[in-house]
Parts: C-alpha cells; sequence; structure tokens
C-alpha cells in the first residue's frame, strides 16, 4: 500500500481561507477475494491479484462574514480504478509454501465474455465451462461535499444550517 498527499492553504484575506489537499494511493494484494462458486458439490473460493489506484482532493473554503456568522464548505471528488488480474482459485489454504495454496488459472482454462461481463472457467478442460463469475473490475467515482452556515447568536450558543450532499457515478 502506497499512499501520497500533499496540503497547501491559502488566507488572501482575515475573513477568507483556503486548503487543498490532493492525496493519490495505490494497494496491491495477491489474493483478494472474489466469490465463492462451485463445481459440482464441491466449493470453490476465487481470487484475483488486486491492483487499485485511488486519487482523490480535498478542498476547504471558509469565510467569515462576521465572527458570530461563518460559512463553510468542504468537497472531495474522489476517483478509483479497481483491476483484477491472475485469477486464481484456493486449493490448500494451509500449505506452507504461499504458491501452494491456490492454482492460477491459465489461458485455456479461462474465458472472458464482454458482452455478459462474465468470466467461464473449464477447470478440467474438456471443452465445457464448469462454473462463471461476474468481472469483478470497476471504476469507482465519487463527489462528496458540505457546507455549513454557522451563526453564535449568543455567546455559548449557537446555531448550525447543514447541507450535505454524496454523488456516485
Amino acid at each position: 500500500y502506497d499512499y501520497y498527499s500533499i496540503s497547501a492553504s491559502f488566507k488572501p484575506g482575515r475573513a477568507f481561507s483556503l486548503s487543498l489537499s490532493p492525496s493519490f494511493s495505490k494497494s496491491y494484494n495477491q489474493t483478494q477475494y472474489i466469490t465463492e462458486t462451485s463445481m459440482g458439490d464441491q466449493p470453490r473460493y476465487i481470487l484475483a491479484t488486486l491492483d487499485e489506484n485511488i486519487v482523490m482532493m480535498s478542498v476547504r473554503v471558509n469565510y467569515n462574514i462576521t465572527p458570530e456568522l461563518t460559512l463553510q464548505y468542504w468537497g472531495q471528488p474522489f476517483l478509483a480504478t479497481i483491476n483484477y488480474k491472475d485469477f486464481k482459485r484456493v486449493t490448500n489454504p494451509h500449505a506452507g509454501s504461499f504458491t501452494d495454496r491456490f492454482h492460477t488459472f491459465t489461458p485455456g482454462e479461462i474465458s472472458y465474455n464482454s458482452a455478459e461481463q462474465n468470466f467461464y472457467v473449464d477447470e478440467n478442460q474438456d471443452g465445457t465451462n464448469d462454473y462463471s463469475f461476474s468481472d469483478p473490475r470497476s471504476n469507482y467515482d465519487q463527489f462528496l461535499s458540505n457546507f455549513v452556515v454557522r451563526w453564535e447568536y449568543r455567546p455559548g450558543s449557537t446555531i448550525y444550517l447543514v447541507w450535505s450532499q454524496s454523488r456516485d457515478y
């Protein structure tokens, strides 16, 4: 897992401030669980190598109209690409050697149907698909935001008006 971030803040006047915090993360996992299926009455646990990249940017804006009345905005676009490769099935989860715990499907054992977005596995390579599973690969885009109006109408007494939004694409 790698994570990189930087932050910058600007305060061009007494009443206004702006901060930007872009970040990037990358994660990699050789044994990401995908699904459970079966071949006959035998369960099959499907794993894959996960390669995930996430880019996001936090934006925060504060504006003090008066010391008692402030406007605050926070927004964050979030973009993730989630790729899977090297699909495999668990063969011996307690094996001493890591590579003996699973079998990675060969090109002759696994095929992909893009119209159906399914992977088909012919485990015994007899020309008939033994089982299938949905394509787990995806992109995930989200935008989060909050807007707050804060009014301290009397010392120690505050009213907040909050608007929050989350959009998934």
